[in-house]
């Protein structure tokens, strides 16, 4: 069951309450996003995971949340994270979805001695929730295994989904500079050049998790240091060297063509 259930008697009153004194005011109707979360709907004692995000009060980047909520909000599949609901009526906007046991996968791997058929499944998991955001036109933009959470039962679910976007839109308020939204060692070559965010750049990023939960947790291009990365992956064409394993061919292959074109998450 949803922590925050999407039609509950509070809400269905907030909402004929709304519609009572919008009435008598005579003012223009106001739309209440379902994903909203009020005080009324908060049960103490439930175990969730309140994301908080640091962005400028800007009217144009508060659109931009509500945007980017409204479409997680809708989205449901297995490997996704769900998003219980969210608030941008505070002073920092904040995010509601169920807890996940075992954190991230990035310390997941750190954490377990899981066999090679365990490492697999969380790249099938990973693979089947980006096949379902792209099959809608959803780019994810910042895919990392720090956004990649797993439940108690070993699975895979994508987190902060879009929010590189509401980022982005927050730091060009703060410079004349255009900057890198994302997490630059999983970045495709286009994205760190251009700062184009596109399903191509998803599936390289892709690639390079599952550098990360095959090699066991090894951070891509770890001997390059951050100053001198753009420079490697842009203009010498640099990749991490495939670890030894029986499909480090697949692996290669999504690097060779996820600049190009976006490879069939069906193949993977």
């Amino acid at each position: 069951m949803d922590v925050f259930p999407r039609s509950t008697p509070k809400r269905s009153f907030l909402e004929r309450a709304k519609s009572a004194v919008t009435i008598a005011m005579g003012v223009r109707e106001v739309t209440i996003n379902p994903w909203l979360i009020t005080p009324w709907e908060i049960d103490m004692g439930k175990k969730i995971a309140v994301g908080v995000l640091f962005l400028d009060p800007m009217e144009d980047v508060k659109k931009a949340f509500d945007r980017e909520v409204t479409v997680w909000y809708s989205l449901s599949q297995e490997n996704i994270l769900p998003l219980h609901g969210a608030c941008a009526n505070i002073e920092r906007p904040i995010m509601v979805s169920p807890l996940m046991a075992n954190a991230n996968v990035s310390k997941y791997i750190e954490t377990h001695e899981l066999p090679v058929t365990r490492r697999i499944k969380l790249l099938l998991d990973i693979a089947q929730g980006m096949q379902y955001l792209h099959s809608r036109g959803i780019v994810h933009g910042d895919l990392k295994g720090l956004n990649i959470l797993v439940d108690k039962h070993g699975n895979a679910l994508i987190t902060d989904l879009r929010f590189a976007r509401v980022r982005y839109l927050t730091q060009t308020s703060k410079t004349l500079v255009a900057p890198t939204v994302g997490t630059r060692r999983w970045m495709a070559p286009e994205h760190l050049s251009h700062g184009n965010m596109t399903q191509a750049g998803d599936t390289y990023a892709f690639a390079l998790i599952c550098y990360e939960i095959l090699s066991g947790g090894r951070i891509p291009f770890e001997n390059i240091p951050d100053a001198a990365l753009i420079h490697a992956v842009v203009q010498e064409k640099i990749r991490p060297r495939a670890v030894a394993h029986p499909d480090e061919h697949a692996i290669q292959r999504v690097w060779r063509r996820a600049t190009t074109s976006m490879l069939a998450w069906e193949s993977v």
